[in-house]
């Protein structure tokens, strides 16, 4: 099957665990490119094509609110390491506005560091990252890390971009790329918090899971509303349930 020079290029990028950046002037279209290649990454592996390393992502998500169901809408740290852990797919998280969200001048601030904690969960996860920012140079260092970092692509003209990677022996030059189909609000705020925008959000359907889980990630018991005595009961218990079935085996329990 042929592809396309852009195809191929997304198959040597997102064929193994990595993380792309975009960048580039403002109104550049470089969230509608993130988009685009989000979908042309479905429609590959829906194709059956995979790269030599890896499948490639069946599954999108996004601090970017859209209507359409194949980006998931993940507006928080917290939210994101659910769905990154939440089954073994092959997965694609977009980060828009990445330099409200991880700018270099609070490099050390507590959001900035939970962001880079997240990256090798990332590749842990079997998963890939696009990062969309206005000013590359001006976001968190460690986000252009060649550690993470595979690749950049440049928006200067809408239809236009310019790839750049070590995985290429030269830039690669695409025009008169098409816009996405996936419909989105360009002047609409990509929102990124380390906690669900709405407290009361249930990520498991349990609500004793979803405290559970939200506290082992680091959110404190007095933001959950709960007292260390109630804690102290809901790991218990939770420890019995997954623990149980084993003690049973070995005859602990009747």
């Amino acid at each position: 099957m042929t592809l396309s020079l852009f195809e191929s290029s997304l198959v040597k990028l997102f064929g193994f665990p990595s993380l792309v950046n975009i960048g580039g002037p403002w109104k550049t279209g470089k969230t509608d490119l993130a988009l685009l290649i989000a979908e042309t990454l479905l429609s590959l592996n829906q194709r059956g094509i995979h790269s030599r390393e890896d499948a490639l992502p069946s599954k999108v998500a996004s601090n970017i609110e859209t209507e359409d169901k194949r980006v998931e809408f993940v507006p928080s740290l917290e939210e994101l390491r659910y769905w990154l852990h939440g089954d073994n797919r092959v997965k694609l998280f977009i980060l828009d506005e990445a330099n409200v969200h991880a700018p270099r001048r609070r490099a050390m601030s507590t959001k900035n560091v939970e962001i880079i904690k997240i990256l090798p969960e990332v590749s842990k996860a079997h998963a890939r990252m696009i990062v969309v920012g206005q000013e590359l140079e001006k976001i968190d260092s460690e986000l252009m890390n060649p550690t993470w970092c595979r690749a950049v692509f440049y928006k200067r003209r809408l239809k236009n971009a310019t790839l750049i990677s070590s995985l290429f022996s030269k830039e690669r030059h695409f025009k008169n790329l098409p816009p996405t189909t996936i419909p989105f609000d360009p002047y609409r705020i990509a929102p990124f918090t380390e906690r669900p925008l709405n407290r009361a959000i249930s990520l498991f359907k349990d609500e004793e899971m979803s405290k559970l889980w939200a506290w082992c990630n680091g959110t404190p018991t007095r933001n959950l509303g709960m007292h260390n005595m109630e804690l102290n009961r809901m790991v218990r218990a939770f420890v019995k349930r997954i623990l149980e079935p084993k003690a049973r085996e070995l005859k602990l329990v009747t």
